[in-house]
Parts: C-alpha cells; structure tokens; sequence
C-alpha cells in the first residue's frame, strides 16, 4: 500500500507540473488574443430577411447573422478600417443571436484590442447601413414602378374620356365606356394609396445598443488561469489513476503474491493431486467433511475444483461424496444438458420428495456425487441448510463415504457459513483477478468463527471458468442411474 501510495504522489506531482506548463502555454497564447463585441437591435425591414411579412423570425435572424460577413459588408468595414485584405477583415468575426431576442452580437478577435474594437464598431454600423440601403433600393424600385404604372392608367384614362366626349358616339359605345373609365379610376386610387403608404415604409434598419469595447482581462492573467487549470486536471488524473489502482491492487494476484501476503496457500485448482495430500495428511480421521468455497461471489467455480478433487480421492480408493450447491460452472447436475426430469438432487432429499441412495450418482467405483436439484436456476439454500433434515443429511453421507466434500458456494456469506459449521475442514478457493483481498479475510474470519478447521487456500489462477473432464464410462454411469431412479419414482 506504501509503494502504491509513492507511486501515487510520484504520478501526481508528474501529471500537475506537465499540465500545468501546458496550461499556461495555452493561457499565454490566450493572453495575446483580444474581443471586442458589438450588440445590434435589429428591425423587420422591407428588402432583408427579417422583414415585416417574415414569418419565422428565428430563421430570418440566423440569415441576417450571415448577411454581417457578406463580401459587400466586408468590403465596406475593410475601406472604413483602411484594411485591404479581405481574408484580414474576415478573420476572428463571429456572430450569435441570443435566444429570444432580436439582437445579433458581433465579436472581433485580435491581437491588437484597438483593432478590434475598431472592427467590431465598422461591422455594426456597415451591417446597418447595408440594409438600410437593401430597402432604400427595394422602396425606390416599387415607387417607380407604381409611378410608372400611374401614368400608363392616366394616358389610358384620357384617352377614353376625349373618345367619350367626341361626337358621333352611339349609346351603347359610350356605356361602355363609361365602365372603362369607372374602373381605370378605381386602378388609380388604388396604385395612389399604395403609393402614399409606402411612402410611410420605415427605412430604420436597427441600432447599436452597446458598442464595442474591450473585455477586461479579470483579475488574474489567463496564463496563470492555464495554469491553475492544467494542475487541477493534472490532479484529477493522478487521484483517478491512484484510485483505480487500488482497486485493482485489492484483486487476489498469483500464488506467489499470496504467498509473500502471509497466506496458508495449500495447493491450485489444477494440481488436485497436490491438494489432495494435504487434506489427507491435515485429516487423518475418517470419515472427514471438507468445504470448499470461493472466496466471493464466485461460489460455482468452487464446484470444478471439487470436482477434481474428488476423482483424485477416488483414484485413491478412498470412498468419497461430492456435494453440489451450484453446478452451473459443470454444466448440469453431473451431466451435461440433461432433461429436467432427470435433476432430482439436494432439494429434493432435503424436502423429502426423494431417497438419498436413488438420488447419488456413481461416479466409478469409489465416488459418489449428490447434485443440487430443484430447477435451473440456483435454490434459495438457507432454510434448507439450516434445518433438521440437512443435519440428517451429514450423518447419512458420513455412514456412505470416507471422505465428504462439499463445494459451489461462496464465502463469505450465509449459505456458507451453515456449511463450515458442519464441516471438519475448510478450504478457501481464491480467484486471480475476480477475488479481493477483502473477501479473502472476510472468509477466513467467517472460518475461524465456527467449528471447523481452516486448511489454506487454493489459488485459481484462470478467470474462466473450466469444466474437469468426467471420463466417458462416468457419464454414461451417471445417466444410467438417473433413469433408473427416474422410473423407480
């Protein structure tokens, strides 16, 4: 924990100066930048966008924030800023419209806070020049075409009157004529009044109602504001990464880790020959109850190395028991994907719905193994394991086997705990990488607690859970007994 702790602080210190210097290079070049923002009030004109008859006034704006850098405004700011380049007066300008409004603000970066300003106040007042002119030339345009239209009806009128009024004009012609002249009369008040109303049109294209001028730098410079940051960051990082690290660092490692840790390691899951000595030699009264559990969560990974377990003894000629709580990491109760008629097991036997003897399955000549029955998914174990008829069990296993060993549970935990207290030894089973520290010592204090003995530990190095082989004659063995059991029931 020291070592992880000195690693932690080295990391940090590494992490909060490089930022840091980052930080401040970045405020630094920050420091060099200047804005200059101008804000426009802008009013619906004829001729623009965001016009009178607009009806979608969000739209218009967000067209009218395109018009500010238009090649015609540009051109206008570059000849009153005296800047020829027209890439030098489009650089750094942005613009917004805020949120509801019917404002648009311009802003002007630069290196020189002047020129920005400068550039900010051109582009506002160009911008409203621009379309003040847009409407100038839309009204101008309409007038002279109403005005020409006029004269065009005035003519027409005339002469319809002077034939009217000539000599020689029959009734009806003259009628008719006379609705002529009515209509052509109504054309001209109409064409006048929309000529007198758009004389009213209003060429204000908006205001300026904050000028531009230049933000103040703050308090603080933006260098050491970069600064401030990156170390924050750089810290952020480093107490992320320590954290992690501990995490990981409370993982159960290798054997050897285990080992320099203090623990009693007795054996792996892979060597069960090995482990098979040592609980031999540890227990040499018989008949002898072992517990096998996971450290964790990882209570059916326990059920493999059982599994093994048990073969060694048998190869031993020691009669021996298996006894399964959960068997998902074999693959069934004893054999793979068998039908649900045939999982009669510990359930069943503890709840009385089935004969012990008919519910073993042999496994060759010396062992025997008692799966858990019930459904697929894993039975509730604790009234189960806690009642009379479970007590019964273990002096019924006891009469049947020299060795008993019960596995596919998790330590700590209650389910668990009931199994230690009637067992004679337990062997803790502790996972690289799945497995804590935490819940290693959480189980050997559960252990020392009660009645049994605690062995040592056995370290399982695969994450993965890893089926044992069952020899051929085994399964077909096993299946065969479960038939029968099924049809004697």
């Amino acid at each position: 924990m020291r070592a992880l702790l000195r690693r932690g602080v080295v990391l940090a210190v590494v992490l909060v100066a490089v930022l840091g210097v980052v930080g401040a290079w970045v405020g630094a070049k920050r420091d060099q930048l200047h804005q200059a923002t101008a804000t426009i009030l802008v009013n619906p004109l004829e001729g623009n966008p965001f016009s009178p008859d607009g009806r979608d006034g969000l739209v218009n704006l967000e067209t009218e924030a395109r018009l500010v850098t238009a090649d015609a405004v540009a051109r206008a700011v570059g000849n009153k800023t005296g800047l020829d380049d027209p890439d030098a007066v489009l650089t750094g300008v942005s613009v917004e419209v805020p949120p509801n409004t019917q404002l648009l603000r311009i802003t002007v970066e630069r290196r020189d806070a002047a020129l920005a300003r400068r550039l900010a106040n051109a582009y506002a007042e160009e911008y409203l020049n621009y379309r003040e002119a847009r409407t100038a030339s839309t009204v101008f345009t309409r007038q002279a075409h109403l005005t020409e239209e006029l004269r065009s009806m005035k003519a027409q009128l005339t002469s319809l009157t002077k034939e009217r009024a000539a000599a020689g004009v029959s009734a009806e012609r003259r009628a008719l004529l006379d609705q002529q002249i009515s209509g052509l009369v109504s054309q001209v008040a109409q064409v006048q009044a929309e000529q007198t109303t758009l004389g009213y049109v209003s060429q204000d294209p908006g205001q300026v109602v904050t000028p531009a001028v230049e933000e103040s730098a703050g308090p603080l410079p933006a260098a050491l504001l970069g600064a401030i940051a990156g170390a924050g960051l750089g810290l952020a990082l480093a107490l992320g990464a320590v954290y992690l690290r501990a995490r990981r660092a409370d993982k159960v490692g290798t054997r050897t880790d285990l080992v320099a840790a203090g623990y009693e390691v007795i054996g792996s899951d892979d060597d069960a020959d090995a482990l098979r000595a040592r609980i031999l030699v540890e227990l040499p009264q018989r008949p002898a109850v072992v517990l096998l559990a996971d450290a964790g969560e990882q209570g059916a990974a326990s059920a493999v190395t059982g599994e093994a377990l048990v073969d060694s003894l048998a190869r031993a000629r020691l009669r021996t028991v298996l006894v399964v709580l959960d068997d998902s990491a074999l693959g069934g109760s004893g054999v793979e994907r068998r039908p649900m008629r045939y999982q009669r097991g510990l359930v069943e036997v503890l709840r009385g719905r089935a004969n012990l003897d008919k519910t073993l399955v042999p496994a060759g000549d010396f062992a025997l193994r008692l799966p858990p029955g019930g459904t697929t998914e894993r039975p509730a174990w604790g009234d189960l394991l806690a009642s009379p008829e479970f007590v019964g069990l273990v002096k019924d296993l006891r009469e049947r086997g020299e060795m008993i060993v019960f596995a596919g549970v998790a330590l700590p935990g209650p389910d668990g705990q009931l199994l230690a207290g009637h067992a004679d030894a337990v062997v803790i089973q502790a996972t690289t990488g799945l497995s804590t520290n935490a819940e290693l010592e959480a189980a050997l204090r559960e252990v020392d607690e009660g009645p049994a003995q605690a062995l040592g530990i056995v370290h399982r190095a695969a994450p993965q859970w890893r089926r044992h082989p069952v020899k051929e004659h085994h399964r077909a063995a096993e299946h065969e007994h479960a038939v029968r059991a099924d049809e004697a029931s």
